[in-house]
């Protein structure tokens, strides 16, 4: 059908979580093409430890050549909104004179007319806040972890409300609201070590990953984790892409502790054509 593979090194990408679009739009990529004039739609595949991205249909394409999309992001009614920075010029120019700051444009793209109501979420109470992790537009589980963070950093956090609904979220069978409980319990605080070492044995690739990324947040490795990172990295069935979140860690251990797992990691032959592990590794 014409779709070609290529791999995702582009910039200025976004995974809109769109509410208020059908939900064929989701789980794929938007990223602004700015030669093109145009906002491309990427559908990604998995390929080893990272993922390969196909062309779809252009989500956006403009009929004006100074179009210059730059940024792409959602809102509470779940709609999308871009800025045009709109500019005959396009990229690559160092003489900081010759851009037109008198131009600029904000787009909103909705599908059919979208429930625009105000919103502040700051006035909810932090069980409130916490169960906003749940919600199918991802502008509400952002917004709800920024301001609960806020409040730990402040001292001001109900941390038994928010523990409560991090405890359910770990145990979704949703690998991305078990995600969700991650982030949010390590944005808070709230998520201990122990926990996280009990993570390493979940089903999903991802939180066995995050985990990994999160227990090495201060560089301070109990020896049980350590020990399973080395049966982790032994495991021939273990998913390529738990490989990589070790390979990341390494930089993250004491030197004498790293040789171990990056023999274990480079002991898997199916890996020699990865298009990440052998470099990270090494």
């Amino acid at each position: 059908d014409g779709i070609r593979d290529y791999k995702v090194t582009g910039v200025q990408t976004c995974a809109l979580p769109i509410y208020n679009w059908p939900d064929r739009y989701r789980n794929n990529i938007f990223f602004n093409n700015i030669h093109g004039n145009r906002v491309n739609m990427d559908r990604l595949s998995r390929e080893g430890s990272g993922y390969v991205g196909k062309h779809g249909d252009d989500l956006v394409l403009s009929n004006d050549r100074w179009f210059r999309g730059i940024n792409l992001r959602t809102g509470p009614d779940g709609s999308a909104y871009l800025i045009d920075w709109y500019d005959r010029n396009a990229c690559h120019r160092v003489n900081p004179e010759i851009w037109d700051r008198t131009n600029g444009r904000v787009y909103n793209i909705a599908y059919g007319v979208p429930n625009r109501t105000p919103v502040d979420l700051g006035k909810l109470s932090d069980g409130e806040l916490a169960k906003l992790a749940w919600h199918k537009n991802d502008w509400y589980v952002r917004v709800a972890r920024r301001i609960l963070q806020e409040r730990g950093a402040a001292g001001k956090l109900d941390s038994s409300a928010v523990a409560k609904e991090i405890e359910e979220l770990l145990a979704s069978s949703d690998e991305t609201r078990v995600l969700r409980g991650l982030w949010l319990g390590h944005a808070t605080g709230i998520l201990q070590d122990a926990k996280l070492e009990k993570l390493l044995d979940h089903p999903s690739p991802y939180a066995v990953g995050w985990a990994i990324q999160l227990l090495c947040e201060d560089r301070k490795l109990s020896n049980e984790a350590l020990a399973k990172f080395q049966s982790l990295a032994s495991d021939r069935k273990l998913d390529p892409i738990v490989r990589l979140y070790l390979a990341s860690a390494l930089t993250r251990l004491d030197q004498d502790k790293r040789w171990g797992i990056a023999q274990a990691l480079l002991g898997h032959e199916g890996d020699a054509k990865d298009r990440n592990l052998p470099l990270l590794t090494w």
